[in-house]
Formats: structure tokens, sequence, C-alpha cells
């Protein structure tokens, strides 16, 4: 059992990234992933992680050479990184693939996922990694996104 499911249109994808509940519903729609989510995770919470992964996604598949780069390198070693166990040299594409575990884990039982691991992978996803190449970290207020054509990348979206 577990909460991932694949994304392969751009409605699904669309709606994941709307993020929230919407996003989580999107999840669910395998039938692996059933509420109570691990120690008191939200429907919102793992909704938006899921979005951030999409992003993260996307941005490694479209950008050659984006998932190699390191924490260090693109200064993204903050306290939610370190919390979460990775260091300077940790790839984005290792980023990528811890947060896809924290998705696929957060049902109900174990292995266990914990509230705070869904909220710093958050963080720093939205925080940090997918604000990479923005021109305004601070003065970015919302994501720019699909339509329903085509995507413009780097994808970025805010917590």
């Amino acid at each position: 059992m577990n909460c991932g499911e694949s994304i392969t249109t751009i409605a699904l994808s669309d709606t994941v990234l709307s993020k929230g509940t919407a996003a989580f519903n999107i999840l669910a729609a395998g039938g692996d992933c059933t509420l109570p989510l691990d120690r008191g995770i939200t429907q919102t919470q793992l909704g938006n992680l899921a979005a951030q992964t999409l992003a993260l996604n996307y941005n490694v598949q479209h950008f050659s050479g984006f998932g190699a780069q390191t924490l260090g390198a693109v200064g993204c070693l903050t306290p939610e990184a370190i919390f979460l166990g990775f260091t300077s040299g940790t790839t984005l594409n290792m980023v990528r693939f811890i947060s896809n575990l924290i998705i696929d884990r957060a049902e109900n039982g174990a292995p266990l996922v914990t509230r705070q691991q869904v909220t710093r992978m958050n963080m720093l996803l939205g925080g940090c990694v997918n604000q990479i190449g923005s021109l305004s970290l601070t003065g970015l207020q919302s994501a720019w996104f699909a339509s329903s054509t085509s995507y413009g990348f780097p994808l970025y979206l805010t917590r």
C-alpha cells in the first residue's frame, strides 16, 4: 500500500499542481492511499508535497543536469534539508527520490512518516529547491505553471 499515483495527463498534472486536498484526491485515486494518514499528516499537507515533488520532477526532466546539482551547490542546504538527513553533497535527484518515498509511505502504517518530515520537505522544496533560477525569491507570490497545452519551465511553486 502507498500514496503514490502516476501522473499521466495534463489534467491530472494541473490538479496536482493546484496543491491541497485536490492534489491529495489524485494520490488517493489509485485506491491505496487511505485515511488516516501517518501521525496526523493532513490531506492538504500531502497534496502540497505532491505538487512540490511534481514541480521538481518536471524541472529534473526538462533541464539537463538539474537533477545532478547538489543542495550545497544550489544554496539549499537549509535547516529543513539537514533535518531530513541531507548533506551538501545530496543531489536534487536524491531529494526527489526521498520526497516521493515520503509521499508513498504517508499512509497509516509501517514504515512511519511523520508530519514533520512532510512539513520540512514542503519547506525545502517550496522555499528553495523549486525557487532555483527565479528572479525574486521573496517577490514570487504564486505559482506559474501549465496551461492546457504546454508548460513553462522552470516550474516554480511557493509553499
